[in-house]
């Protein structure tokens, strides 16, 4: 089969899975929603023993990381073009993008390596204990989740390009020069470990470190109107080691708003996506919030990155 078969291909899959998604959302309407139930469960998890500093200091390394390899790929393999009397960019050559691919995927990994070490989830038990260990139900709540959260984000995106066309360094990247190697190396970064580390950046540090706010403020609230004999909520709150589902269902939702609205931010200059990425992040956030689990949050949005490079390496091969 031709690369054009297999977009086309590709694109009735897409409508197959928006139909289903439609299914789906019906469904849910008349057996969770309307009965005013959660779309997910709550369920009760450890507590979370990190704050955002974590959050900061991820960010952080991550950025110093990023501008040294950024540098030392525009000092090895920059060619300089000129744009004007006393202006040039620094353009990469084939190998400068190959060696920016690798770069970016030992970044990313090298920050996630350092943060997990640093918060001692180096044992199954810890990572447990932080919803990090995979599970079998990971994969399948993921997976329904992607069919349940992407085409609604999916249909978005494509009606907000029609006003603001998508732009991607990866996808400009890879046009300049097309090549297989490089579209691997920048689907490996891209579908597998960029998603990753978002998701623990932004879902686990910054939205779990939100929701531990969140509790202790309101710990100290309900200390502050309560008997001053009793010994401080917030200071129970602090050696917790467990949460139950009913205080799970009582959280505010800002910390999914905020945390969403800081990973939309991340992404400015790629046209409209941060509109539809703020949609995905609140799905993402939800489902974070209810069940504690960080891995049907990375394989939503593995299936994403996967899906849209996936697409563009299809739509490249046919010659779009």
């Amino acid at each position: 089969m031709s690369a054009e078969s297999w977009f086309q291909g590709l694109e009735v899959a897409t409508y197959v899975a928006a139909a289903a998604s439609l299914g789906m959302w019906i469904f849910l309407v008349r057996a969770r929603i309307a009965p005013r139930k959660p779309l997910v469960e709550p369920v009760g998890r450890p507590a979370t023993r990190w704050t955002l500093a974590e959050f900061f200091l991820c960010f952080g390394l991550w950025l110093v990381c990023l501008t040294a390899a950024v540098m030392t790929v525009q000092k090895y393999w920059g060619v300089p073009v000129a744009e004007g009397d006393a202006e040039t960019t620094i353009s990469l050559s084939p190998e400068g993008l190959m060696a920016s691919a690798i770069g970016m995927t030992i970044v990313n990994s090298l920050v996630l390596i350092c943060l997990a070490t640093h918060m001692g989830l180096v044992n199954r038990a810890a990572l447990e204990a932080a919803g990090l260990w995979p599970a079998r139900r990971d994969l399948r709540l993921g997976l329904i989740a992607a069919l349940a959260i992407l085409p609604p984000v999916l249909l978005l995106a494509t009606l907000l390009d029609k006003l603001i066309p998508y732009e991607h360094p990866v996808y400009e990247a890879i046009g300049r020069e097309p090549s297989l190697g490089l579209f691997l190396a920048m689907a490996l970064g891209t579908a597998l470990i960029s998603p990753v580390l978002e998701e623990f950046m932004f879902r686990s540090l910054l939205q779990g470190g939100f929701q531990r706010l969140a509790r202790l403020s309101e710990a100290r609230r309900t200390a502050a109107e309560g008997d001053s004999s009793t010994p401080p909520e917030a200071a129970r709150l602090q050696d917790a080691e467990w949460i139950g589902r009913d205080e799970v269902a009582s959280w505010p939702w800002w910390p999914v708003v905020s945390s969403s609205m800081v990973f939309s931010f991340m992404h400015l200059g790629h046209g409209a996506a941060p509109a539809s990425l703020f949609v995905l992040a609140l799905g993402l956030g939800y489902l974070y919030r209810q069940t504690g689990r960080l891995w049907p949050c990375i394989v939503v949005h593995v299936v994403l990155n996967g899906f849209s490079m996936l697409g563009f390496g299809l739509k490249m091969l046919a010659g779009g």
